[in-house]
C-alpha cells in the first residue's frame, strides 16, 4: 500500500470504476512488455547462433592456414605445438575469434535469462495482479452490497414509519367519529395501540438512519479509500522490480562482453611484427647458401665488336648517355618534390 505522497483514496474519492479501468490498462502493459522481452530474447538467440557460426568457420579456416603464414610452406626447421601462440599476430587473431565465440554464449545466456526470468516473471505478475484486481473488485462489490443493504433497511423503516403514521391518523378520525361511549372507548384503545406502533416504527427508522449514516461514513472514509490505495500500489512495485532485474541481467551481459573486449585489446597490444619476422627467420634459414655469381661481358656471336666490355666513349654515344643521365636526374628531382608535398 502507498504510504507517502498523494493517495488515490484521499485525492480521488469514489472512483473505483475509473481506477479499475486504469488498472486493466496497466495489466495490458505487462503483456506488451512481455512481448517486447520475448522478441528481444529471440533476437539475442538468433544473433548468438549466427555469431558462433561465423566464429567457428573462422577458427577452422585459421587452423588450416595459420602454419604457412607463420613459417611458410616449406620451413627448414621443425616447429613446435606452440608455434601459433609464439606468433603475436596469430595470437591476436585467435583471441578475436575466441572473443566472438564466447560472446555468442553471453548473448545466448542473456536470451535464456530473459525467457526464463523476465518473461516468466512478467507472466506470473500479470496473473497475480489480475487475480488481486478481481478480488479487490469483488470486495468492493461485497462492501457496496452491504452498504446498499443497510440503505435499503433504512428505506423500509421509513416506509414502515410513514405507514404507521397514516394508520394512526385513521384511528384518530375513527375516535372522533365514534357514535357512543362503547365505540369511543374501543377507538381510543386502538388509537393508543397504534400510537405505540408508530413510535416503535419511528425509533426503528431513527436507529436505521443512524446505522445507515455510520455505514455510509465508514464506506466513504475507510473502506473505499483503503481499497483505492491498494489499487494504487498493486502493480507498480512488482513491475519496477522486474525492470531492475532486466537491467541487472543486461549489465551482467555487457560486463562479460567488455571483459572479452579487454582480452582482445591486450592481445592486439602484444602484437610485435619484429618478433613474428624473427620467428619466420628462425624456421627458414638455409645452410650452404651463396649468392649467384656476377654476370660478365658477353660479346655478340654474329658480329665482332671487341673482346673487352669497356664503355664506348666516342662522341655520339657519350652524348647519348649524358642526355639519358640528365633526364633521369630531372625525373628524380620531380619525384623528390612530390614526396615532400605528400
Amino acid at each position: 500500500m502507498a504510504t507517502s505522497g498523494l493517495l488515490y483514496g484521499t485525492e480521488l474519492p469514489d472512483q473505483i470504476d475509473p481506477l479499475n479501468s486504469v488498472l486493466e490498462k496497466q495489466l495490458s502493459l505487462l503483456g506488451d512488455i512481455r512481448d517486447l522481452v520475448r522478441e528481444r530474447a529471440a533476437l539475442e538467440k538468433e544473433y548468438s547462433q549466427k555469431l558462433q557460426a561465423i566464429a567457428r568457420r573462422a577458427a577452422e579456416k585459421r587452423a588450416k592456414s595459420a602454419i604457412p603464414r607463420i613459417v611458410g610452406e616449406d620451413p627448414s626447421k621443425a616447429y613446435g605445438d606452440d608455434i601459433q601462440k609464439r606468433n603475436t599476430l596469430e595470437a591476436a587473431y585467435a583471441m578475436l575469434i575466441e572473443a566472438y565465440d564466447t560472446s555468442a554464449q553471453d548473448h545466448a545466456s542473456f536470451s535464456d535469462a530473459l525467457t526464463n526470468r523476465m518473461v516468466q516473471d512478467l507472466k506470473i505478475l500479470e496473473q497475480k495482479k489480475d487475480a488481486t484486481r478481481r478480488k479487490q473488485l469483488a470486495a468492493f462489490h461485497k462492501t457496496l452490497q452491504d452498504r446498499d443493504k443497510t440503505y435499503g433497511e433504512r428505506v423500509r423503516a421509513r416506509q414502515k414509519y410513514n405507514e404507521e403514521c397514516m394508520e394512526i391518523e385513521i384511528y384518530r378520525q375513527k375516535q372522533s367519529h365514534a357514535a357512543d361511549d362503547k365505540h369511543a372507548e374501543r377507538a381510543a384503545k386502538q388509537y393508543e395501540q397504534q400510537k405505540v406502533e408508530m413510535m416503535n416504527s419511528k425509533n426503528i427508522f431513527i436507529i436505521s438512519t443512524a446505522v445507515a449514516n455510520k455505514v455510509k461514513d465508514k464506506f466513504y472514509t475507510t473502506d473505499l479509500p483503503a481499497l483505492e490505495n491498494e489499487i494504487q500500489a498493486s502493480l507498480t512495485t512488482g513491475l519496477i522490480s522486474i525492470f531492475k532485474t532486466h537491467q541487472a541481467l543486461h549489465t551482467a551481459q555487457l560486463d562479460g562482453l567488455k571483459y572479452k573486449i579487454g582480452l582482445v585489446d591486450t592481445a592486439i597490444a602484444a602484437f610485435d611484427p619484429q618478433k613474428d619476422q624473427e620467428l619466420f627467420i628462425e624456421h627458414n634459414k638455409r645452410l650452404g647458401y651463396s649468392k649467384p655469381p656476377d654476370w660478365g661481358w658477353e660479346p655478340c656471336q654474329g658480329y665482332y665488336d671487341s673482346a673487352s666490355g669497356d664503355i664506348c666513349v666516342d662522341p655520339e654515344p657519350k652524348v647519348f648517355l649524358q642526355n639519358k643521365l640528365a633526364r633521369a636526374q630531372t625525373k628524380l628531382e620531380e619525384v623528390k618534390s612530390q614526396i615532400k608535398v605528400k
